[in-house]
């Protein structure tokens, strides 16, 4: 949604707050002169509500959203006793002589912060499920150009016919580690064709993946150390877009040059409460042209789009070029 639309949503629903409170909390027979003699008690109380509001609309709705609804009600509900205590603490303090603080007063008083709150989570909710549609409608209509795309994406034709280049090689004087490495082909290309059927995957099918790709590769390189994968994943159930670094781990081993150092590529994953985190590093020759004008047969720019359509908000792609360096830092937010 534009961020215009979301302003005037925003600002619509506090009009209408505002419109309530003058007709339900001030007595408007004695007109708008009421209002204004006693208008530090309106401003107290559009802030009791501005906070109730914002608070859920900003921190309590991912709870909903996670479908952890007991923590959610109950976080509502504290918050909202927290802030009836401390605002009418406020108002004993400060304005004695407007109201007579009373147990009832209290307790009626709470369930209008209770609902206050909820509202922040309606009008997230509504913004969340108009973008949801959104980009749905927008998948679908690039559905088909999508498909083509994606398929060149996930078989690479070089990487196919090295590997079978490599494993041929290898069936006279290492006949089990060419059964193995079929094996692996196989994974790979059953994955690629079969994965991307399902909106997510789990994070460990992805490391396997990845894992197949790095064993396959080192069948044509000298050294072992050429390729270094860190995995410190902790919560390897996450769900993520299937084949989502798949691009950037063949744009590297596409275009890496051996400038000595080892290892020429480096990959790592890890990830931090809601945070996944994936980083890919190889040397390359600044002197060739357009050598990072690809990425495993589809261009950076596809990536990113995708990226925007299926983590709109929730994803941080940093690609820097220094020196023979080339690196691609991605952050994702998972659920």
């Amino acid at each position: 949604m534009h961020k215009l639309i979301k302003i005037i949503l925003h600002l619509f629903f506090w009009i209408i707050y505002c419109l309530l409170a003058a007709a339900i909390s001030f007595e408007l027979e004695e007109g708008t002169e009421y209002v204004l003699r006693h208008r530090e008690v309106f401003v107290i109380n559009l802030i009791w509500a501005i906070l109730a509001f914002y608070f859920v609309y900003l921190f309590g709705y991912r709870f909903f959203e996670q479908r952890k609804y007991v923590a959610y009600f109950g976080i509502v509900s504290l918050v909202s006793i927290l802030l009836t205590s401390l605002f009418y603490s406020l108002y004993a303090y400060a304005l004695d002589d407007f109201y007579t603080i009373t147990p009832n007063l209290y307790y009626t008083s709470l369930p209008g912060t209770f609902i206050i709150a909820n509202c922040g989570s309606l009008l997230k909710g509504f913004i969340a499920w108009f973008d949801a549609g959104r980009i749905q409608t927008e998948l679908e209509k690039r559905s088909l150009q999508h498909e083509l795309e994606s398929l060149k994406s996930q078989i690479n034709p070089h990487f196919l016919f090295n590997t079978l280049n490599n494993i041929d090689s290898l069936i006279l004087i290492e006949p089990q580690q060419a059964s193995a490495s079929l094996l692996k082909l196989s994974d790979i290309l059953r994955y690629m064709l079969y994965s991307t059927e399902k909106p997510t995957i789990n994070l460990s099918q992805e490391i396997k993946h990845i894992e197949n790709i790095i064993e396959l590769q080192n069948l044509r390189l000298a050294n072992v150390d050429f390729v270094h994968f860190s995995n410190e994943i902790t919560h390897p159930g996450i769900q993520i877009a299937p084949l989502i670094f798949t691009p950037f781990i063949e744009n590297a081993f596409k275009y890496v040059v051996n400038q000595g150092a080892l290892p020429a590529i480096e990959i790592a994953l890890t990830n931090s409460n809601s945070e996944l985190s994936f980083r890919c590093r190889n040397y390359y020759d600044p002197q060739k042209q357009n050598n990072t004008s690809g990425t495993g047969g589809i261009g950076l720019t596809n990536v990113q789009r995708r990226l925007n359509l299926l983590y709109p908000e929730k994803h941080a792609l940093q690609i820097t070029k220094e020196n023979n360096t080339f690196e691609i830092k991605l952050t994702l937010t998972t659920p």
